[in-house]
């Protein structure tokens, strides 16, 4: 879409800066040279890849993650140097679509384009043609410190009230079983909850018990029966227990329920929260070209 085309060439001119930097400060050059040999490109990639990296692992993480999990995880024993690392479908098919519910409806991109709906930037973005100067981001809006004509826009609170825009996308075909299957046209909740289902995922509930058995949250962290059926901001927690999920939530939903209110909407729970700190910092570490594997985790 338009935000993600213009994020894309953020990262671009970001890998040129980093060419041009290598090319003229010779003490970058040096600590470049001193963490690995190779192209002028590829030492540009390496720095802004380990940017990147560092960003999730120092930035993006304490923000979304509960501060109860994220203290805990910095003592957590890393990764072991050659273990196998994969994407657990807990992680990509429920817990870490968590920011579907993060979206809003319309955003501000500049003076002139004050509210765009989500559809408007789907269709903008796919316009096989240069972005128009009306169309320019302006990124102040939409990341902290940077110049902005108007008021940032921050992201929607993490609970289970899904934007409209959410639910009113394009058709979708899965695989299932060597053929092809078209679930709902629109709905992207709904797809999500029904490849969790077809997937045969945990529900939140086996999920918060295996994470106790572990010793990774407390009784009391885990949701009840009845404050999965409360209804908060909309009345999904009414429509959860008329359909006797209380006590076999999907796992999505369960995420979203308990960033709701253990998070107060603006962190994940503690069940979220270890699914997705585990998930993104095992990645980091078993990544032998990350920086974390080359130089360091206290590399800055």
């Amino acid at each position: 879409n338009l935000l993600l085309r213009q994020l894309h060439v953020l990262f671009l001119k970001f890998h040129n800066e980093a060419v041009r930097q290598l090319q003229s400060n010779r003490e970058l050059k040096r600590v470049a040279d001193s963490l690995g040999r190779g192209s002028l490109f590829e030492q540009a990639r390496r720095l802004v890849c380990w940017h990147y990296q560092w960003i999730i692992r120092h930035d993006y993480l304490p923000r979304i993650l509960h501060n109860n999990v994220w203290q805990s995880q910095q003592r957590r024993p890393p990764v072991a140097p050659g273990e196998e690392f994969s994407v657990p479908i807990e992680f990509a098919l429920a817990a870490f679509r968590f920011g579907h519910s993060m979206v809003r409806n319309a955003y501000r991109l500049n003076c002139r384009h004050k509210r765009v709906l989500i559809g408007e930037l789907m269709e903008l973005g796919q316009k096989a043609e240069p972005i128009c100067d009306d169309d320019l981001v302006e990124w102040g809006t939409l990341f902290d410190g940077l110049p902005t004509s108007g008021p940032p826009a921050s992201s929607s609170f993490i609970d289970t009230s899904v934007s409209l825009a959410m639910h009113g996308l394009s058709a979708g075909t899965i695989r299932l079983a060597n053929k092809l299957e078209t679930i709902d046209p629109s709905n992207l909740p709904i797809r999500t909850l029904l490849r969790g289902a077809r997937a045969q995922l945990p529900s939140g509930q086996e999920a918060a018990e295996a994470l106790l058995v572990e010793g990774k949250i407390k009784p009391d962290d885990r949701l009840t029966s009845s404050q999965l059926v409360t209804d908060t901001c909309n009345n999904s927690g009414s429509v959860l227990g008329n359909n006797r999920l209380d006590k076999n939530t999907p796992l999505f939903y369960y995420v979203l329920k308990e960033a709701e209110l253990k998070g107060d909407g603006l962190t994940l729970g503690p069940v979220g929260s270890h699914i997705v700190s585990h998930v993104i910092q095992s990645a980091l570490e078993a990544d032998p070209d990350g920086y974390i594997s080359a130089a360091g985790e206290k590399w800055e």
